[in-house]
């Protein structure tokens, strides 16, 4: 994944809008030039499990889906609920992807 820091970057198309994930510099859909920007760090659950006492989440962020732990009550989770999307670097340049309701 292409990131900035701490921030996922992703491309957009400048005629369609069509985010294009793995990022391109070219639309599949229309063939016109993309955009390099940092995907919104607000989202949705679309799916929730829980092991032990860790959630794991899938969220979407702009059509791209993300696996990643929820750090919340499981009582207070639902789908579709917004949630905030971490990226925590670790070492050997590998990330962690967590969530927090909003």
């Amino acid at each position: 994944m292409d990131l900035d820091g701490s921030k996922l970057i992703i491309t957009e198309c400048e005629k369609c809008n069509k985010i294009i994930w793995p990022k391109c510099n070219f639309c599949d859909a229309c063939l016109q030039k993309t955009n390099k920007r940092n995907i919104r760090d607000i989202g949705k659950i679309v799916e929730f499990s829980q092991k032990d006492q860790i959630i794991f989440c899938v969220g979407e962020f702009e059509q791209i889906r993300i696996i990643g732990t929820l750090h919340a009550n499981v009582n207070d989770i639902f789908p579709n609920s917004k949630i905030k999307l971490h990226i925590t670097k670790k070492s050997n340049n590998k990330y962690s992807y967590s969530f927090t309701l909003i």
